[in-house]
């Protein structure tokens, strides 16, 4: 077998590409992280704000919708963009990336799973307790 050059340059960037495709993916991940946190922060502050300045009722509740919107499209859109990433790769390296990349966000079947073994683990807690 004959050493090819072309080849082994071409396998090191293949996995310059999955590296930096790899970060991306982390770096997605953390902002829909800390965006969920936004999402449950936010109102807290705007009502804080409101209490605090006293201002009219109506402008803090456009703030807040505006604010909560804002945020929503910009973590779809970080969603989106991972997607289409994930799919490009599978195209250019013609291999199944699903087991490098996990989700961003987990099916909602599998939520609702954890959920309902999060309220089983509580109530089997409580009725312990009594």
């Amino acid at each position: 077998m004959e050493y090819n050059p072309q080849n082994n340059r071409y396998e090191q960037l293949n996995q310059r590409l999955l590296v930096r495709a790899h970060r991306l993916h982390n770096r997605s991940k953390k902002i829909i992280k800390y965006g969920s946190i936004g999402l449950i922060i936010l109102p807290a502050i705007l009502v804080f704000l409101r209490w605090l300045t006293d201002s009219d009722k109506v402008v803090c509740l456009l703030l807040w919708v505006f604010c909560l919107f804002a945020l929503a499209v910009f973590l779809i859109g970080v969603e989106y963009l991972d997607h289409i990433m994930q799919k490009e790769l599978r195209e250019i390296t013609e291999s199944d990336l699903d087991e490098e990349f996990d989700e961003l966000l987990p099916p909602p079947e599998q939520v609702k799973e954890k959920i309902a073994e999060r309220s089983i683990i509580r109530r089997s807690g409580k009725d312990g307790d009594a």
